[in-house]
């Protein structure tokens, strides 16, 4: 398993333990504090994987 595919689940893995996979749950500075991490993640990868689907 790759560093992206590793950091990627521990990515997940964190936000589900935070608020059980629920976007409902978050409030709008969590939301925007996601999107800006998310963007981070994928310019240092260069990857849009991290996206919720």
């Amino acid at each position: 398993m790759g560093a992206r595919e590793e950091y990627a689940r521990q990515f997940r893995r964190l936000r589900r333990l935070l608020y059980a996979d629920n976007p409902a749950l978050m409030s709008v500075e969590e939301r925007w504090a996601e999107a800006q991490t998310r963007a981070r993640i994928e310019n240092l990868f260069g990857t849009k994987q991290l996206r919720r689907s």
